[in-house]
């Protein structure tokens, strides 16, 4: 079987949940013996616009306009439109599409639309609704005046409502996008939900880990660690204004938060600002390998989430590998704990709600070696890629039947 993925940006070229869930994803496929393309905008005017991985998949960019243009909003979707339609005469002919041997399966709105506007048959992975998400994300990163952000919103929302009807199968990551694209006029016979996309090599617990951080690892108290892009959203900045309360609660601890993003200098401030420099570590965009040293010596990771969670990976891969998550009641947040403990949901988003679930659960080292212990035991092989692929192939094959 041949797959090809219609994307907006590919990991490593960018590392979102997303980015790196349709990589991973191809990878699995590849393992599988499948052949796999990735197609997705190039993110600098240098990146190879034909690049085979190690992993097997092979990416094909197609270029976009500069975001620096004033124009970027206008000539984006055409440009994005042209190289999709471009890449895929390439990929895939008619006959091939007709004769069962090619699944073509979308996971962003706006290079979707070639194949709905082509009428080329496709599944849709609805990982939030990006229409709600556009202005947050977008944060200056290109010119555009606020009437041209009302027009973006609504412009996207009716893209999104188009792939959506034109899909023949839409995928969600929870049960919380399942809704969110019911809200948008999918039928519930149209929804499956496929939760997951972790790496079970990588993120699971062995048994050989690392523990939390203790006095030989350079730290005197509790650690926390996030692993969060640097926008509105992501709820960053509640975590930190939680964390002077937190100090004085808990002495000596720290909360370590790697990622990137429009938010970060307005964040250094803010850590300048509560007088919370080197209790509050900035790291930066970090390694996989660096990535799983950091759960495994956090005492507890935070997902401090301000508005919309379609499916919450970091969480995810916290629990895989034995580190309990405090997570906030929005999006899939709550789908992911549900079964553990209601310690790990906080009541609410702002700063106070998160200091006082944080307190709560650090002084409760008998219930948080527990959560340990149960996390352990396999809590979230379920999320495996294997369990993924196992689902998402029998759609595809009975798609292609």
């Amino acid at each position: 079987m041949k797959i090809i993925h219609v994307t907006n940006v590919i990991a490593p070229d960018k590392l979102g949940g997303l980015e790196r869930y349709v990589r991973e994803l191809a990878a699995s496929f590849v393992t599988e013996g499948h052949e796999v393309v990735v197609i997705s905008k190039a993110t600098t005017p240098c990146a190879p616009e034909k690049e085979s991985g190690e992993d097997g998949v092979l990416v094909r960019r197609h270029p976009s306009p500069p975001k620096s243009s004033r124009l970027f909003a206008i000539w984006y979707p055409f440009m994005v439109f042209s190289g999709v339609r471009r890449i895929l005469r390439e990929e895939v002919s008619r006959s091939e599409l007709a004769n069962g041997s090619t699944i073509i399966h979308a996971h962003f709105p706006v290079p979707t639309l070639a194949l709905a506007l082509l009428r080329i048959p496709f599944v849709y992975t609805f990982h939030a609704p990006v229409y709600r998400e556009l202005v947050g994300e977008r944060q200056g990163s290109y010119a555009m005046s606020r009437f041209g952000e009302r027009m973006a919103v609504l412009g996207m929302k009716a893209a999104e409502r188009f792939v959506l009807k034109r899909a023949r199968v839409v995928l969600t990551l929870s049960d919380f996008t399942a809704r969110e694209a019911r809200e948008l006029g999918v039928p519930s016979r149209k929804i499956r939900v496929v939760p997951g996309g972790l790496d079970e090599a990588r993120f699971a617990w062995h048994g050989t880990s690392d523990g939390p951080a203790t006095d030989d690892d350079g730290g005197r108290g509790p650690r926390l660690f996030a692993a969060r892009r640097f926008v509105e959203r992501t709820g960053v900045e509640q975590l930190v204004e939680a964390m002077p309360a937190v100090r004085e609660a808990v002495p000596h601890i720290t909360l370590r938060l790697a990622g990137t993003g429009p938010r970060e200098a307005d964040i250094r401030a803010l850590i300048e600002r509560l007088d919370l420099v080197g209790v509050v570590q900035l790291l930066g965009r970090i390694s996989d390998e660096q990535l799983v040293s950091e759960y495994t010596k956090a005492t507890l990771s935070v997902t401090p989430t301000l508005y919309l969670e379609g499916f919450g990976l970091s969480t995810a891969e916290s629990l895989s590998l034995g580190t309990p998550a405090l997570v906030t009641p929005v999006g899939a947040n709550p789908e992911l704990v549900a079964g553990l403990s209601p310690s790990l949901l906080s009541d609410g988003t702002s700063p106070d709600a998160l200091a006082d679930a944080l307190i709560r659960l650090l002084n409760d080292q008998q219930a948080l070696e527990a959560l340990r212990r149960r996390l352990r035991s396999g809590f979230a092989a379920k999320w495996g890629w294997s369990n993924v692929v196992r689902q998402l192939n029998d759609v595809y094959e009975a798609l292609l039947r």
